[in-house]
């Protein structure tokens, strides 16, 4: 029960900064990270200043999951805060809709 109320907050965390996020926003724009950042201090549940597999799968973090192969840039099966916010711009796009189909069925678990 504890795992479903964390990953339900986790999403409604994660949508809720995606609903924030400047549509005109660029990687490397300077702009802020403060949404990037809130969403790190979540899924770093080890604060080892990268993510692994394991807090992904732990904290149900389906679509970073799927893209792990773009997010990880050093391919060291890890990333570090640096690759997630490269890769953060790309998850607070607006997803197409099959896609949207399979994230709702992985939440599902």
């Amino acid at each position: 029960m504890r795992r479903v109320v964390r990953a339900a907050l986790l999403s409604l965390v994660i949508a809720g900064l995606a609903a924030c996020a400047t549509p005109h926003a660029r990687i490397g724009d300077g702009g802020s990270h403060a949404p990037s950042d809130a969403a790190w201090a979540l899924l770093d549940t080890d604060g080892d200043g990268a993510l692994s597999l394991a807090e992904l799968e732990e904290q149900h973090a389906v679509a970073l999951q799927e893209d792990l192969p773009n997010a990880d840039a050093d391919r060291d099966g890890r990333v570090s805060h640096a690759e997630f916010d490269a890769w953060w711009p790309w998850m607070t796009r607006v997803p197409e809709p099959e896609s949207m189909g399979r994230l709702n069925a992985s939440s599902r678990r």
